[in-house]
């Protein structure tokens, strides 16, 4: 028998609600870090380098504790992670939380007033689920055979000219990816820029539920749903076995 792995927005689709088992947190900032991949892309960590200081700040003037939700289970890749965020979050009041389960990540992004990310999907289940996101989309995406697949939706999106992507080696990974919203939104901002992540986080921050569904809503809704029970892919699957059983 086959195993079924959840993944990605299968896996929120098995949280029930946005309510949370953990204690309330000031602000969940969701962990991008990779073993090694510095080493591989070298450029890939240049957003958290100004996102991080900049969130440090923030958190600071308005006296919150940042939580850092890891990526890793294994203790020893969690505690290089968990190193390497010191030095991101230097002077700033945080905690990191090693993932101790599968679902320990959606109970820490349940319980934030405020989610950070820089441009992790997890930030979009996040949206989903109704929390009140900042993303802070200023990352530049390098080309390498991992993400060929993605790279090349992305080029076709942005480089209309055919003539010109055979020399494009470093695209900025938008907000929405390859929805074209604009580059700066109530919650969002493709441009690397202290002010402009100052009025971002200002921005989420302070929105009432009522702001933040009316400003957040219209645009969640076209980049992803939550779906508890994955009842659309079940009847999908069940169609086709269906279809399948008639047909033979």
């Amino acid at each position: 028998m086959n195993q079924v792995v959840g993944g990605g927005s299968t896996k929120l689709n098995g949280i029930s609600s946005p309510s949370s088992l953990a204690a309330p947190k000031d602000i969940v900032f969701i962990s991008q870090y990779r073993v090694g991949q510095w080493k591989d892309i070298p450029s890939f960590y240049d957003a958290e380098e100004i996102v991080c200081p900049s969130l440090t700040k923030f958190a600071k003037n308005h006296d919150l504790q940042i939580h850092v939700v890891g990526a890793y289970q294994d203790l020893e890749r969690s505690l290089e992670e968990e190193k390497w965020f010191s030095s991101k979050f230097d002077g700033a009041n945080w905690i990191f939380h090693r993932m101790n389960k599968e679902t320990s990540s959606y109970h820490l992004i349940s319980a934030a007033d405020l989610v950070v990310t820089v441009d992790s999907t997890m930030g979009y289940e996040a949206l989903a689920l109704g929390r009140k996101v900042a993303f802070l989309t200023c990352r530049m995406l390098s080309w390498y055979p991992a993400i060929e697949p993605e790279w090349n939706e992305l080029i076709l999106k942005f480089v209309p000219d055919a003539a010109d992507r055979k020399e494009v080696k470093e695209i900025p990974n938008r907000f929405g990816a390859a929805k074209m919203f604009a580059e700066t939104g109530f919650f969002w901002s493709n441009i690397k820029s202290i002010d402009e992540f100052d009025r971002v986080l200002n921005n989420v921050y302070s929105a009432s539920p009522q702001e933040w569904e009316r400003d957040s809503g219209w645009i969640r809704d076209q980049l992803m749903v939550h779906d508890y029970g994955n009842t659309k892919i079940r009847a999908y699957v069940e169609s086709v076995l269906a279809d399948s059983l008639e047909s033979s």
